[in-house]
């Protein structure tokens, strides 16, 4: 594998096209004792110089090392010659003298391997701590001490009101208990069910397997409960609030950064959009409909209790607030509500123009009553409605906030900034 270091260095780490070589010489070449392949490590790094380039081909010296902090040199060779077989009239040149830096990822071809191959190789890329049968023993006893603990935590009299798919389960669950307790003669893991359910939860994360069913076992009651959903579980992420998204296109830009690239879904659990006025809501419902499975649209009036509107109290991750959140004529209220509706750790995303003049997003905003609400307001706030970073600062702190973690300028406005608080 090494030598075909010399096909990247002679073609700019095979960006460029060059004609079709095969090996023909080489001047000397050593390897060490303990070859390329040995039990320490799984890689090398491998270095490759192209010495010399003629009509007919060119040559390359490399070097092959081991890649821990001591790097000991495991293959040398000098002069391997390559012979051009294909575009001959074609005259090569060197490649820039330039240093470049290449990462080659080499991947299995599995068409070429047989099952026993691929399965050796899969073992060896993941191994675990504990044998099959191992494995296959503690996921047994894992979930049959998480079916009794799901029973014993919730009543048999409420099963009958449980939702369809939660019945099927409950079914499921005891039947599989009633056989082990008439192999054992009783309760599967009696008094001390719940430490050795720990116990159980802990050797179960070792391997990738084992870490599903410890999740599960970790949330089981908690679905019966609806305290989590399966969806949730599988599909973790942050909830994200949009206070004041307008016509949302705050929201699109935003909304890139948690999207998983040509996924059609997001890397959150849910986003909630949400505006004072419901115009806005159809047809920005209509924009983002690929992930409509996370998205939910409603109002929400920043003034106002946020939970008295239907919004938990700490219940989310994030919260993002595009040049609307100096609009309210008392502004001692809504960072005080948004800190509420964030989780302890949780952050305040604002865009905001931070020059009291604000004129360039005054020009055009200044045209709706709105806008100047926090002008005619008991804060006085002259001559427009913006903020200062340092009031700002002393505002969010008032509201149990750190402060601005981070500052970040607008690429696309020399004017206006991004905060984190």
């Amino acid at each position: 594998m090494t030598f075909h270091l010399g096909l990247r260095a002679r073609s700019f780490g095979g960006s460029q096209a060059m004609g079709r070589s095969i090996p023909a010489s080489i001047r000397a070449l050593w390897v060490s004792s303990e070859g390329l392949s040995w039990s320490k490590q799984d890689s090398v790094i491998a270095y490759a110089a192209v010495e010399r380039v003629t009509k007919s081909g060119f040559s390359v010296n490399g070097l092959a090392t081991s890649s821990g902090g001591s790097r000991k040199a495991r293959r040398w060779y000098d002069g391997f010659g390559l012979m051009r077989i294909a575009n001959k009239s074609v005259v090569p040149t060197l490649p820039n003298p330039r240093q470049c830096h290449m990462i080659i990822d080499c991947k299995p071809v599995l068409g070429k391997m047989s099952l026993q191959e691929i399965s050796a190789y899969l073992e060896a890329k993941h191994p675990s701590n504990l044998g099959r049968s191992a494995i296959r023993k503690n996921l047994e006893d894992l979930g049959l001490a998480s079916l009794e603990d799901l029973i014993r935590c919730i009543h048999s009299s409420t099963s009958d009101h449980l939702e369809t798919w939660k019945k099927h389960y409950w079914s499921w669950a005891q039947h599989h208990l009633d056989l082990q307790r008439s192999k054992q003669n009783g309760s599967v893991y009696g008094s001390t069910g719940p430490h050795v359910l720990e116990k159980l939860r802990l050797s179960a994360r070792e391997s990738p397997i084992g870490s599903v069913y410890s999740l599960i076992s970790s949330n089981l009651v908690a679905m019966f409960k609806d305290e989590v959903t399966p969806m949730e579980l599988f599909h973790p992420g942050m909830n994200i609030l949009e206070v004041g998204g307008g016509t949302g296109l705050g929201t699109q830009i935003f909304l890139r950064s948690p999207s998983g690239a040509g996924s059609g879904s997001l890397r959150c659990a849910r986003y909630d959009f949400t505006d004072i006025s419901p115009a806005f809501l159809p047809t920005i419902q209509e924009e983002l409909k690929d992930n409509a499975s996370q998205l939910r649209f409603s109002t929400l009036d920043l003034i106002q209790d946020f939970v008295k509107q239907a919004f938990e109290a700490a219940s989310y991750d994030v919260v993002v607030g595009v040049d609307v959140l100096h609009l309210p004529s008392d502004l001692t209220m809504s960072p005080t509500d948004v800190r509420k509706a964030l989780r302890p750790g949780g952050k305040l995303i604002m865009h905001e123009m931070f020059e009291p003049f604000g004129w360039t997003l005054g020009f055009v905003f200044g045209l709706f009553p709105g806008w100047w609400v926090g002008v005619d307001g008991e804060q006085h706030r002259t001559p427009g409605p913006s903020l200062t970073m340092e009031q700002w600062d002393l505002l969010l702190k008032g509201a149990g906030f750190n402060g601005i973690d981070l500052r970040l300028r607008d690429p696309d406005s020399l004017l206006t900034d991004n905060k984190s608080g």
